[in-house]
């Protein structure tokens, strides 16, 4: 599915000022790339696919797992664009972000794990799609990975476990360098069962296309890997 050209211009608008925010702090972040893709895939996420809503914290909404440490300023950002929280943190205050999880977001119904979930981020995604299944809430549960967690996924063997407990309702992302070879990622986790699906650029428009080709319904038994390649310039491929 295309993006009209309305929603193309409000996701790029929307992006662009996460990635400001999430610019404007001297706390740990990624590199430039990196963290303009991040900005424009939880752009994507908050204000397109994922099924929440700042006015209703607990019905029927989808799950988000934060398991990326260089992500937080991007996140938090948002958040603060999103509308979900209000008051930022100093940005240059490094305990500020460093505390983002549940308990300085206990009330934000965005986000279900942020700092407690940097060195396990997809086990403890497993065991929300393990929850959300077993109560039929019919919620999503979404992870953001960086290469470092999820290469320790497939050595801890969280992701074999996440493919035979057949968690349909899985999403894994990861924004990767550009040196990092999605081939060899699709590989690794197709091997062990899982569905992998590649972003054609880092626009947010195919960030988008990829996500609305992801099928992810409650009764499903495969979960899914979405890699988004950062590239070194930004990419508008209207």
């Amino acid at each position: 599915m295309h993006l009209s050209d309305a929603e193309h211009e409000r996701l790029s608008s929307n992006a662009a000022a996460i990635f400001r925010r999430a610019s404007s702090g001297t706390v740990d972040k990624p590199g430039p790339a990196v963290l303009r893709v991040a900005s424009r895939l939880l752009a994507v996420l908050y204000f397109r696919w994922l099924r929440v809503d700042p006015t209703d914290s607990t019905h029927g909404r989808d799950r988000f797992i934060l398991g990326d440490r260089a992500a937080l300023s991007v996140l938090y950002a948002t958040l603060l664009e999103a509308g979900f929280i209000y008051t930022p943190p100093t940005l240059g205050d490094e305990p500020a972000f460093a505390r983002l999880g549940s308990e300085a977001l206990a009330d934000v119904g965005a986000v279900d794990a942020g700092s407690e979930a940097f060195e396990n981020g997809l086990g403890v995604a497993v065991g929300v799609a393990i929850a959300s299944r077993a109560v039929g809430n019919g919620a999503r549960v979404v992870v953001l990975l960086d290469d470092h967690t999820l290469d320790e996924a497939l050595e801890s063997g969280v992701a074999t476990l996440a493919a035979r407990a057949k968690l349909g309702n899985l999403v894994t992302l990861l924004a990767t360098p550009v040196w990092r070879s999605p081939q060899r990622i699709r590989r690794q986790w197709e091997r062990i069962g899982w569905k992998v699906e590649a972003a054609a650029s880092d626009s947010v428009d195919d960030i988008a296309r990829t996500l609305d080709a992801v099928a992810v319904e409650t009764d499903a038994e495969t979960p899914t890997l979405v890699v988004i390649v950062a590239t070194a310039e930004p990419v508008d491929n209207r």
